[in-house]
């Protein structure tokens, strides 16, 4: 099977259906495939970071893992910023990114272009994601895709990124030859009732507690149970911008936001708490 066939089947398996792309020479064997793909769809979008933005956006109201694809150097590049995104506020996406031939990258960082629109983007993104790499083994594909995907989903979620060399995407492989990721076992925590009773301790003692929620309860899909707790304990709650849609705007405990972007009556409210708890944010503001 052709490398980049394999990639679409993959995705599609993986319950990634749509593929948000930019078309040009060095990823364009991964866009054919995935439009040849019976079960997959391909949007084009116009720029690079749209095409981030997007696959950032269908990750939230999805679920899935948004996906996007785009050429070698300023295509990747122009991603950025959409990765940046997607990173600072804990959304999984893949960005697959065309790479210039194998025989055309450079030997050394000495030089610093070889190939056309050849971009060390492993480096250049090594700090804005999860997981980034560069693909240089055809047989290591399943690996990689693999532990890409366990890395965005698992633990604090976040964008990966693939680089895949143009020559490496056309090369036909035995896909029962190829190298699988064993994913680590799950951490088992320890009990935390201590902590737990700690907590109700100082609920039970507070005159005017107040929950600040942001997006990472949503994240933890956990909106439910915290909000049924706030219930049950009668505990007013702001909202971070991140999480303004957690709760509807009428509910009772609502208090709305807090910091430069909340109402005056939200930040009275977190000025004059005698507890306040945090769930799913980092108190950025």
């Amino acid at each position: 099977m052709k490398l980049a066939d394999y990639i679409a089947q993959f995705l599609h398996a993986h319950d990634i259906n749509h593929v948000f792309v930019v078309s040009g020479g060095a990823i364009i064997h991964s866009i054919d495939a995935v439009a040849r793909h019976p079960g997959m769809q391909y949007i084009c979008v116009q720029h690079e970071q749209a095409g981030g933005a997007a696959a950032d956006a269908y990750s939230r109201i999805s679920g899935k893992v948004g996906t996007a694809m785009v050429t070698s150097g300023p295509g990747a590049t122009n991603l950025t910023t959409s990765i940046c995104n997607a990173y600072f506020d804990s959304i999984p996406c893949l960005f697959i990114c065309g790479q210039v031939t194998t025989p055309r990258l450079r030997p050394s960082d000495q030089l610093r272009q070889k190939g056309f629109q050849e971009t060390d983007v492993v480096t250049l993104f090594s700090s804005i994601t999860k997981y980034s790499v560069r693909i240089m083994d055809p047989y290591d594909i399943k690996y990689e895709l693999q532990k890409a995907l366990y890395i965005a989903t698992h633990d604090r979620p976040g964008p990966v990124m693939l680089d895949i060399p143009d020559d490496l995407q056309r090369v036909d492989i035995d896909i029962s030859q190829l190298r699988e990721f064993a994913a680590p076992a799950k951490d088992h925590y320890g009990e935390c009732n201590d902590q737990a009773n700690q907590l109700m301790s100082w609920i039970k003692q507070a005159k005017r507690p107040v929950m600040i929620l942001g997006a990472g309860i949503r994240i933890a899909n956990a909106i439910d149970p915290v909000l049924n707790f706030a219930r049950k304990h009668g505990i007013p709650i702001l909202l971070t911008w991140g999480g303004k849609d957690i709760m509807a705007h009428e509910d009772p405990l609502n208090m709305g936001g807090l910091g430069v972007v909340g109402p005056r009556w939200g930040n009275f409210a977190a000025q004059n708490a005698d507890l306040i708890i945090g769930a799913g944010t980092r108190l950025s503001q």
